[in-house]
């Protein structure tokens, strides 16, 4: 019986496995020359869908509290209650699907070279202010979610606190990251 070179079918199967071990071993995927240029189509992909959804999420929160603002003012129950549903439509419609991108997004990437990012400081700060920024989006949503109810009436000053407050915190988030990935390392 003659030894022959190995089954081509054998050989890609094998190769499909180790792609797919390789995708999971990030470190692998670094060294390797052509996993490496598509691994960086990833990274840029998942950066621009990071960003968008920060954006989206931004708008969602920014306009949700901008409506609260409005709502505060308003007297016509009719209106109270169009301005109600455009907070709810800002926030389900902009700044959940853009917080979950974002997440996800920042997830993803970190993944893909977490050697790098698990010793980024700007990385924890920033981490801090995202915190922060969730737990003014569950602020927003049962704000919002208790004007639809009819249930509360948010003063004006707090609706523009908490515009503040987003705003603020979304202007570190940038800070602690684009200068921060510099001057943080």
């Amino acid at each position: 019986m003659a030894l022959s070179g190995p089954n081509p079918k054998e050989s890609r199967a094998s190769e499909m496995g180790q792609g797919n071990v390789r995708w999971l071993s990030l470190a692998d995927q670094h060294s390797s020359g052509r996993l490496a240029a598509r691994n960086s189509s990833m990274v840029a992909w998942t950066l621009v869908g990071h960003v968008f959804g920060l954006v989206l999420w931004m708008a969602g929160l920014l306009m949700t509290t901008a409506v609260l603002v409005q709502h505060s003012q308003e007297t016509s129950p009719k209106v109270r209650r169009t301005l109600a549903r455009m907070g709810r439509i800002c926030l389900r419609g902009l700044a959940d699907p853009g917080a979950f991108l974002t997440l996800l997004a920042g997830i993803i990437l970190v993944a893909t070279n977490r050697a790098y990012y698990i010793h980024a400081r700007w990385l924890h700060i920033k981490l801090v202010f995202v915190a922060v920024l969730i737990g003014a989006h569950g602020i927003v949503a049962m704000s919002n979610k208790s004007l639809v109810s009819g249930r509360a009436n948010f003063q004006r000053s707090d609706a523009k606190l908490l515009f503040g407050v987003i705003l603020f915190v979304f202007l570190l988030i940038l800070i602690s990251t684009l200068p921060g990935e510099v001057f943080l390392k």
